[in-house]
Protein backbone atom coordinates (compact mmCIF):
# COMPACT_ATOMS: atom_id res chain seq x y z
CA UNK A 1 0.00 0.00 0.00
CA UNK A 2 1.22 3.30 -0.68
CA UNK A 3 1.42 5.57 1.88
CA UNK A 4 0.16 9.38 1.60
CA UNK A 5 2.01 12.32 2.35
CA UNK A 6 1.34 14.29 5.83
CA UNK A 7 -1.16 16.44 6.12
CA UNK A 8 1.74 19.42 6.80
CA UNK A 9 3.23 18.76 3.33
CA UNK A 10 0.43 19.25 1.49
CA UNK A 11 -0.62 22.14 3.41
CA UNK A 12 2.54 23.64 2.80
CA UNK A 13 2.70 22.33 -0.87
CA UNK A 14 -1.38 24.02 -1.44
CA UNK A 15 0.14 27.46 -0.14
CA UNK A 16 2.94 27.25 -3.03
CA UNK A 17 1.06 26.57 -5.67
CA UNK A 18 -2.05 29.73 -4.11
CA UNK A 19 1.13 31.89 -3.91
CA UNK A 20 2.41 31.20 -7.38
CA UNK A 21 -0.93 32.32 -8.48
CA UNK A 22 -1.79 35.13 -6.45
CA UNK A 23 1.49 36.60 -8.11
CA UNK A 24 0.97 35.52 -11.15
CA UNK A 25 -1.78 37.75 -11.82
CA UNK A 26 -0.89 40.39 -10.01
CA UNK A 27 -3.23 42.60 -7.75
CA UNK A 28 -6.24 40.03 -8.07
CA UNK A 29 -8.97 43.08 -7.14
CA UNK A 30 -7.86 45.58 -9.80
CA UNK A 31 -9.11 43.38 -12.80
CA UNK A 32 -12.31 41.94 -13.94
CA UNK A 33 -12.80 38.72 -16.33
CA UNK A 34 -13.45 39.72 -19.64
CA UNK A 35 -17.49 39.59 -20.28
CA UNK A 36 -18.80 37.45 -23.13
CA UNK A 37 -21.49 39.26 -25.98
CA UNK A 38 -19.62 42.23 -26.12
CA UNK A 39 -16.98 43.73 -28.55
CA UNK A 40 -13.69 42.11 -27.15
CA UNK A 41 -11.54 44.84 -27.56
CA UNK A 42 -13.80 47.88 -25.31
CA UNK A 43 -14.24 45.18 -22.44
CA UNK A 44 -10.87 44.40 -22.41
CA UNK A 45 -10.25 48.15 -22.34
CA UNK A 46 -12.87 48.69 -19.42
CA UNK A 47 -11.61 45.96 -17.47
CA UNK A 48 -7.78 46.44 -17.05
CA UNK A 49 -8.18 49.98 -16.14
CA UNK A 50 -7.90 51.04 -12.81
CA UNK A 51 -11.26 52.96 -11.61
CA UNK A 52 -9.45 55.88 -10.39
CA UNK A 53 -5.18 56.18 -12.09
CA UNK A 54 -3.10 55.97 -8.88
CA UNK A 55 0.30 58.01 -8.93
CA UNK A 56 3.39 56.00 -8.63
CA UNK A 57 5.17 56.07 -5.35
CA UNK A 58 9.27 57.58 -5.95
CA UNK A 59 11.89 54.42 -6.84
CA UNK A 60 15.55 53.97 -7.33
CA UNK A 61 16.73 51.98 -9.51
CA UNK A 62 19.73 51.27 -11.94
CA UNK A 63 19.67 51.64 -15.79
CA UNK A 64 21.80 48.81 -17.35
CA UNK A 65 22.82 50.19 -20.40
CA UNK A 66 25.09 52.85 -18.98
CA UNK A 67 24.75 52.17 -14.90
CA UNK A 68 22.83 55.26 -14.33
CA UNK A 69 20.55 56.10 -11.93
CA UNK A 70 16.48 55.58 -12.91
CA UNK A 71 13.96 57.12 -10.80
CA UNK A 72 10.29 57.23 -11.06
CA UNK A 73 10.65 61.06 -12.66
CA UNK A 74 12.56 58.95 -15.70
CA UNK A 75 9.26 58.10 -17.08
CA UNK A 76 7.34 61.10 -17.18
CA UNK A 77 6.63 62.93 -20.08
CA UNK A 78 5.60 58.82 -22.27
CA UNK A 79 3.50 56.39 -22.12
CA UNK A 80 5.20 53.12 -19.95
CA UNK A 81 4.43 49.58 -20.63
CA UNK A 82 6.41 48.29 -17.42
CA UNK A 83 7.17 44.35 -16.78
CA UNK A 84 9.21 42.45 -14.39
CA UNK A 85 11.41 39.03 -14.88
CA UNK A 86 14.65 37.24 -15.25
CA UNK A 87 16.65 36.34 -18.46
CA UNK A 88 15.88 32.53 -17.24
CA UNK A 89 12.30 32.69 -17.11
CA UNK A 90 11.74 30.00 -19.46
CA UNK A 91 8.16 31.08 -20.73
CA UNK A 92 6.34 33.94 -19.14
CA UNK A 93 9.33 36.75 -19.69
CA UNK A 94 10.34 36.07 -23.11
CA UNK A 95 6.39 35.36 -24.58
CA UNK A 96 5.29 38.86 -23.15
CA UNK A 97 8.72 40.94 -24.10
CA UNK A 98 8.60 39.57 -27.56
CA UNK A 99 4.46 40.34 -27.52
CA UNK A 100 5.50 44.12 -26.07
CA UNK A 101 7.64 44.68 -28.73
CA UNK A 102 4.91 44.08 -31.25
CA UNK A 103 2.34 46.54 -29.29
CA UNK A 104 5.10 48.93 -29.73
CA UNK A 105 5.67 48.06 -33.52
CA UNK A 106 1.69 48.58 -33.85
CA UNK A 107 1.71 51.54 -32.22
CA UNK A 108 3.01 53.15 -35.17
CA UNK A 109 0.31 52.65 -37.58
CA UNK A 110 -2.15 55.17 -35.32
CA UNK A 111 -1.76 58.22 -36.74
CA UNK A 112 -2.07 60.01 -32.75
CA UNK A 113 0.62 57.74 -31.72
CA UNK A 114 4.46 58.38 -32.25
CA UNK A 115 7.10 56.17 -31.05
CA UNK A 116 8.35 58.48 -28.56
CA UNK A 117 5.23 57.88 -27.30
CA UNK A 118 5.68 54.88 -25.85
CA UNK A 119 8.63 53.54 -23.12
CA UNK A 120 9.09 49.95 -22.87
CA UNK A 121 10.62 49.04 -18.96
CA UNK A 122 12.00 45.85 -17.62
CA UNK A 123 12.72 45.06 -14.37
CA UNK A 124 15.14 42.59 -13.32
CA UNK A 125 13.95 40.20 -10.39
CA UNK A 126 17.27 38.44 -10.16
CA UNK A 127 19.66 40.69 -9.47
CA UNK A 128 22.06 37.63 -8.40
CA UNK A 129 22.18 36.58 -11.89
CA UNK A 130 21.02 39.19 -14.17
CA UNK A 131 24.10 40.95 -14.64
CA UNK A 132 24.23 44.43 -16.32
CA UNK A 133 25.87 43.24 -19.85
CA UNK A 134 23.30 39.76 -19.61
CA UNK A 135 19.94 42.06 -18.52
CA UNK A 136 20.92 44.51 -21.90
CA UNK A 137 21.99 41.76 -24.61
CA UNK A 138 18.25 40.16 -23.07
CA UNK A 139 15.98 43.14 -23.29
CA UNK A 140 17.48 44.08 -26.42
CA UNK A 141 17.04 40.71 -28.10
CA UNK A 142 13.28 41.88 -28.14
CA UNK A 143 13.69 45.80 -28.81
CA UNK A 144 16.45 48.04 -29.23
CA UNK A 145 14.93 50.71 -27.16
CA UNK A 146 13.31 48.88 -23.88
CA UNK A 147 15.00 49.83 -21.01
CA UNK A 148 16.10 47.71 -18.52
CA UNK A 149 16.66 47.78 -14.39
CA UNK A 150 18.00 46.37 -11.99
CA UNK A 151 18.81 47.11 -8.40
CA UNK A 152 19.01 45.77 -5.17
CA UNK A 153 16.29 43.55 -3.65
CA UNK A 154 14.98 46.14 -1.80
CA UNK A 155 15.19 48.67 -4.63
CA UNK A 156 13.48 46.13 -6.67
CA UNK A 157 10.52 45.15 -4.15
CA UNK A 158 10.08 49.03 -3.29
CA UNK A 159 9.90 49.86 -7.56
CA UNK A 160 7.57 46.95 -7.84
CA UNK A 161 5.26 48.06 -5.19
CA UNK A 162 5.25 51.62 -6.29
CA UNK A 163 4.23 50.40 -9.76
CA UNK A 164 1.20 48.10 -8.46
CA UNK A 165 3.12 44.83 -9.23
CA UNK A 166 3.76 42.36 -6.49
CA UNK A 167 7.00 41.55 -4.67
CA UNK A 168 8.90 38.54 -6.15
CA UNK A 169 9.22 35.54 -4.42
CA UNK A 170 11.94 32.88 -4.39
CA UNK A 171 11.09 29.17 -4.24
CA UNK A 172 11.83 27.48 -1.48
CA UNK A 173 13.01 24.44 -3.28
CA UNK A 174 15.17 26.33 -5.98
CA UNK A 175 16.89 29.46 -5.42
CA UNK A 176 16.86 29.62 -9.64
CA UNK A 177 13.08 29.97 -9.47
CA UNK A 178 11.38 33.37 -9.53
CA UNK A 179 7.59 33.51 -9.07
CA UNK A 180 6.70 37.19 -9.87
CA UNK A 181 3.87 38.95 -11.30
CA UNK A 182 2.53 37.99 -15.33
CA UNK A 183 1.05 41.63 -14.88
CA UNK A 184 1.78 44.47 -17.62
CA UNK A 185 1.48 47.81 -15.64
CA UNK A 186 0.48 50.75 -17.98
CA UNK A 187 1.64 54.11 -16.21
CA UNK A 188 1.05 57.40 -18.05
CA UNK A 189 2.72 60.66 -18.76
CA UNK A 190 2.14 61.80 -15.59
CA UNK A 191 3.06 59.26 -13.29
CA UNK A 192 0.12 58.10 -12.68
CA UNK A 193 -0.98 53.99 -12.93
CA UNK A 194 -3.42 53.50 -15.39
CA UNK A 195 -3.94 49.86 -15.70
CA UNK A 196 -2.85 46.80 -14.72
CA UNK A 197 -2.54 43.99 -17.81
CA UNK A 198 -3.04 40.47 -17.10
CA UNK A 199 -2.44 36.98 -19.02
CA UNK A 200 -4.10 36.25 -21.68
CA UNK A 201 -1.98 39.04 -23.34
CA UNK A 202 -3.03 40.38 -26.59
CA UNK A 203 -1.48 42.77 -29.05
CA UNK A 204 -4.43 44.43 -30.28
CA UNK A 205 -5.82 45.04 -27.17
CA UNK A 206 -3.09 46.31 -25.62
CA UNK A 207 -2.85 48.85 -28.15
CA UNK A 208 -6.04 49.47 -27.80
CA UNK A 209 -5.96 50.54 -24.36
CA UNK A 210 -3.19 52.60 -25.02
CA UNK A 211 -5.17 54.51 -27.89
CA UNK A 212 -7.88 55.21 -25.80
CA UNK A 213 -5.80 56.24 -22.48
CA UNK A 214 -3.98 58.56 -24.83
CA UNK A 215 -6.87 59.91 -26.03
CA UNK A 216 -8.47 60.40 -22.48
CA UNK A 217 -5.96 62.39 -21.45
CA UNK A 218 -6.37 64.35 -24.27
CA UNK A 219 -9.72 65.51 -23.29
CA UNK A 220 -11.58 63.18 -25.76
CA UNK A 221 -14.11 60.41 -25.44
CA UNK A 222 -12.37 56.52 -24.47
CA UNK A 223 -13.72 53.34 -26.10
CA UNK A 224 -14.31 52.28 -22.32
CA UNK A 225 -16.48 55.41 -21.61
CA UNK A 226 -18.80 54.29 -24.26
CA UNK A 227 -21.80 52.49 -23.03
CA UNK A 228 -22.74 48.91 -25.14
Amino acid sequence: MTQSRPPRVIRISLLAVLLAAVLAGGLLPLTLPLTAGTDGAEVYVRNTRLAVPRPVAPFELIRVKDQGQFVRDNLSGQWTLLFSGYSHCPDICPTTLAMLAQVEARLQTHGSAKKSDLSLVFISVDPRRDDPGRLQRYVGHFSGNMIGLSGSHRQIAQALSAVGLGEPQVSPWDVDVIAHSAAIAVIGPDLHLYALVRPPHNVAHIVELLVNLMVNLDGGEPLAAKTT
